[in-house]
């Protein structure tokens, strides 16, 4: 309803918009960026090129259409936030052409309750030692998260680590294949907040074998708890893990498999890589990513005046500065 959304837009006295997804909510943000004459911004989640190629199966063809009419999307906006260096790359690229002026860097934050845990593994996942080597998969039990190359990854790693146990946290439609590939798995289903930082916290390394995560809000978490991670060099996960040093960065499975092999060989860098990911996770402060992020939206930011407020999934901007109640984003998303 156009006339109920300009409706809410003049009583808000907004004049700034945030659109979060591509679908009616981008027509609606490009309709009121042009009726009021204000600035809108696309927050970026999803790569739909990479999606449509391996989902849709299209041809060369057909997935240059895709593009051209993504280009078309992106360069409406008058800037878009993005998660990773590469997306970063790729809008800026002739294949998008969107100014680099234009093109913001953003980032999410773990929840507070994701801290390293001094607690028993048997407490957490009954059965499990301290002799034990222990790999795990956090996250929905799909295809597209790349869980079950879990499979051939396990079958080889325990043929030459002792005492290998592999845990999944989470459900999904692959949870049946994975249970009947690898009956000796630990299967949590699926887990609050609180018992995920307490099972980071118990294992030895978190593998994302995902080639799609824009951010990977699952390796901030899993780093947050001092539990590094394993990934493939792409995207978010690139841009957080420091190859060798909070966690190993791969091109290929095989690689992976080498790497996480020299890994569990090697006790002292270990224990390096947890106390490197504790701190690494450290770099991602909730106060300063939203200032710079309203930053980007152009608003004057003065730390002893400005104060974020964070509840649940929203986020909060109070300010006792001299603007006028009129400078606040409207968000625009799918409820």
């Amino acid at each position: 309803d156009l006339m109920e959304a300009q409706k809410l837009f003049l009583m808000g006295g907004y004049d700034r918009i945030i659109c979060s997804t591509e679908l009616l909510m981008c027509p609606l943000a490009l309709y009121l960026k042009h009726a009021f004459n204000v600035p809108a911004y696309f927050y970026m989640h999803t790569d739909w090129l990479d999606y449509f190629e391996k989902s849709a199966k299209l041809d060369v063809h057909g997935l240059d259409r895709v593009r051209r009419m993504l280009r078309l999307f992106y360069r409406s906006f008058d800037g878009i936030f993005v998660l990773n260096s590469q997306h970063q790359e790729w809008l800026a690229s002739s294949a998008i052409g969107v100014k680099r002026s234009k093109i913001f860097r953003t980032a999410h934050w773990a929840d507070k309750v994701f801290e390293s845990k001094q607690i028993e593994r048997s407490e957490i996942v009954p059965g499990l030692k301290d002799t034990d080597h222990v790999l795990l998969f956090a996250g929905r039990l799909s295809e597209e998260k790349g869980v079950n190359e879990m499979i051939p990854l396990y079958s080889q790693l325990s043929e030459d680590i002792p005492n290998l146990k592999i845990v999944f946290a989470g459900t999904g439609p692959a949870e049946s294949v994975l249970k009947s590939a690898l009956p000796q798995a630990i299967f949590t289903g699926w887990i609050n907040k609180e018992s995920l930082a307490s099972l980071f916290s118990v294992c030895d390394l978190l593998v994302l074998p995902s080639r799609f995560d824009t951010f990977g809000c699952v390796v901030l978490e899993a780093i947050s708890c001092g539990l590094p991670v394993a990934a493939y060099s792409c995207k978010g996960p690139k841009d957080i893990i420091e190859h060798e040093l909070s966690g190993l960065l791969s091109n290929s499975q095989s690689e992976m498999l080498l790497q996480i092999k020299a890994f569990f060989k090697n006790p002292l860098q270990q224990s390096a890589m947890r106390a490197a990911a504790l701190q690494r996770s450290s770099s991602y402060n909730s106060d300063t990513i939203l200032k710079k992020f309203v930053a980007d939206l152009d608003f004057e930011i003065n730390s002893t005046e400005d104060h974020f407020s964070i509840e649940s999934d929203t986020v909060l901007l109070t300010t006792n500065s001299k603007k006028q109640v009129s400078e606040n984003p409207i968000v625009l998303e799918t409820i």
